[in-house]
Parts: C-alpha cells; structure tokens; sequence
C-alpha cells in the first residue's frame, strides 16, 4: 500500500543520508588542496543517489559534471592494489550519467608532499577543467 511505500521511502532516503555523514582525513586533506588551487568544489554531495567525494564546481571541457573520489584502503582487495568491483561499478554508471570520473588513490596520495599533491591534482585534472594559475 501507499502507506508502506513512502515509509520504506523515508528509510532509505534517511539511511542514505547517514552514510554520507563520513567524510574522512583524506577527503578533507583532498579538498584543502583543491582549496590552495583556488579550485571551486563540493565535498560528500550525490549524483542521481550515488554518493560521491567531491564534484567541482566548473563543468568539464565537454560540459559534464566532473567527479573525484578518494579511494582509501577499504576500495582495494586486501594486499592488492586491485580496486573491488563496487568502485569500478560506480565509475561505469557515473559514466553513464555524463560525468567526467577521476579516482585519487591512496597508494598514490601517501606518497606525496603538499607540492606533490598540488603537481598531482593538476595533472590528473588539467584534462578536464581550467586550472587556475
């Protein structure tokens, strides 16, 4: 019945919303840096309910939403650098719903200093959007 539908609905929607609440150390360190590029983002939004780490601001050369995800220890087969099948999954339908998808990798991340991840974010960004200067 109705009834049922929307409470179902409203379980959803709030458990959605609890699991977004969790923005990590990373993210945040990621999103500093897009601050000290003068890069303008949102951080823990969703795309047609997908959550993502962060969309910036400035559409892609092509007009797409441009979309980055942190992909910490818990994206990867254990003692792999292999990502799980929910994170490529995840890139496919972002895909498909005409973003640009860029995965940061921890792996990768760690091993950078402050001017490394600034050099870092503007290649694997550059592609996309204008970096600002």
């Amino acid at each position: 019945n109705m009834e049922a539908t929307e409470y179902l609905k409203q379980v959803y929607i709030s458990l959605v919303k609890d699991s977004l609440k969790t923005i990590s150390m990373m993210h945040l360190d990621l999103s500093k840096a897009l601050e000290r590029m003068e890069i303008e983002h949102s951080i823990e939004q969703t795309i047609e309910k997908i959550a993502v780490d962060i969309v910036l601001e400035q559409k892609s050369f092509n007009q797409k939403k441009v979309v980055i995800d942190f992909h910490g220890y818990n994206h990867y087969f254990r003692n792999q650098e292999n990502l799980k099948g929910n994170a490529y999954l995840k890139r496919k339908v972002l895909e498909y719903l005409h973003c640009e998808y860029i995965e940061i990798s921890i792996f990768d991340w760690l091993l950078l200093d402050e001017n490394g991840r600034t050099e870092y974010l503007r290649k694997v960004l550059s592609p996309y959007v204008n970096i600002p200067m």
